[in-house]
This record gives C-alpha cells, sequence and structure tokens, in this order.
C-alpha cells in the first residue's frame, strides 16, 4: 500500500467546521481546534462532502462504496 500518491479531500460548513476522512474514521473539528470522531468503522475513506441538509457523504476507496450519514 503506497499513500504516497493518495489524497484526502475533506470540507467545511458554513459555520467553518472542518469534515476531515482519516482512513476508518470521520473528525469533526470545530472552528476552535475541538476534534471529535463523528463516525468510525470504514475501511479507507478518503473523501467527505457537506450537504446544505447537513448529510455528509464519504467515499471508501477500499470498500469501493458511497456512505451518507444524516442527523437522526
Amino acid at each position: 500500500d503506497d499513500d504516497r500518491h493518495s489524497f484526502t479531500f475533506f470540507d467545511v460548513d458554513d459555520e467553518g467546521t472542518i469534515y476531515l476522512p482519516d482512513d476508518n474514521i470521520l473528525w469533526r473539528v470545530s472552528p476552535d481546534g475541538e476534534a471529535t470522531e463523528l463516525a468510525t468503522g470504514f475501511r479507507n475513506i478518503r473523501a467527505a462532502r457537506i450537504f446544505k441538509d447537513s448529510s455528509v457523504y464519504l467515499v471508501d476507496y477500499e470498500a469501493g462504496a458511497l456512505y451518507r450519514l444524516r442527523r437522526a
């Protein structure tokens, strides 16, 4: 596995919160720098995109999957 050629795509919502995929964890980083684990259990997420309805789409390269996370 050669990570030198991997890219990670993150997104930022309107409040300045960063949604950062990191292998098997999706982190939410608040504007003040506090990081919290938003979701876990993935195989190799490398892309996150926040949508207007606050759902987050994730791409898991190893699983070949696209996930949608919604607030309950």
